[in-house]
């Protein structure tokens, strides 16, 4: 069948005929520009279509450049329309239509743990991928989003534990997870979803100047832990961020840990 995206509908296209191979299919897919807009393509046994999706095309973000034009299909591919006999449907594992967030896995995001991340739930008119990400990236405090969870008309942002769309705090979520959930997003909870994609953030930070390396203590590369500075009674990793970045030698200052 031909590819379809998740509201039933093919993909614009460029067409090359006299193709002898699957394998020449993808070769030549893969020679063509814009890949990160590019979802997959169809192979008949002669003729191979290279699928874009709406508003994109080999040459950038316009049509320009496409055989087939006047589908709307948009975002990953999620199946075949099996009326269109003959032909093989295959999805392009480096599609990533965005700058700002990169593709981590189908089904959910999830932390190192498994667990979920706070989120906000978009309306059901927010009903592409395209448009997912565009409206999570409208969304406040960006920088303390860990990406989004995608399906069809639902649409998560999720964001880090302790903050929210309105700043270091957690009004205006949707959905709390009892527990702290701290970025980046490490997978999606069901490689063989058919419905759910995830997105992390590439702009996410957890704290100005400093990355997280997950849980546990800072070690070097021999294992060992560092001498420190400790101050007690410290509500928030941001804040144990600051108060860090407030000492002097800072070019000597390797990390901080907290432990809540």
């Amino acid at each position: 069948g031909k590819c379809v995206d998740s509201a039933g509908q093919r993909y614009n296209s460029v067409q090359i005929d006299s193709v002898s191979t699957i394998q020449y299919c993808a070769a030549t897919c893969r020679s063509l520009g814009n890949l990160r807009s590019q979802a997959g393509f169809n192979y008949d046994g002669s003729t191979c279509s290279c699928l874009y999706i709406d508003g994109r095309g080999p040459y950038g973000n316009d049509e320009s450049g496409l055989t087939l034009t006047g589908n709307n299909g948009t975002g990953f591919v999620v199946n075949a329309d099996e009326s269109a006999v003959g032909s093989e449907c295959y999805s392009h594992n480096d599609y990533e239509p965005f700058d700002e967030y990169d593709f981590v896995g189908r089904g959910w995001c999830r932390d190192a743990h498994n667990r979920d991340f706070n989120r906000v739930n978009l309306p059901s008119s927010v009903s592409t991928l395209e448009g997912c990400a565009e409206a999570c990236q409208n969304l406040g405090n960006f920088r303390a989003q860990v990406g989004f969870t995608f399906s069809g008309s639902q649409c998560y942002c999720h964001y880090n534990d302790g903050n929210s769309p309105s700043g270091n705090s957690e009004y205006g979520l949707s959905w709390r997870n009892s527990h702290p959930v701290v970025g980046p997003v490490f997978k999606g909870s069901d490689p063989y979803s058919r419905d759910w994609v995830c997105y992390s953030n590439n702009r996410f930070m957890l704290v100005k100047g400093y990355t997280s390396k997950g849980d546990g203590k800072c070690v070097d590369s021999a294992g060992q832990p560092y001498n420190s500075v400790e101050i007690n009674s410290i509500s928030t990793t941001q804040y144990c961020a600051a108060t860090c970045r407030t000492l002097g030698n800072l070019r000597s200052h390797a990390g901080f840990n907290y432990d809540g």
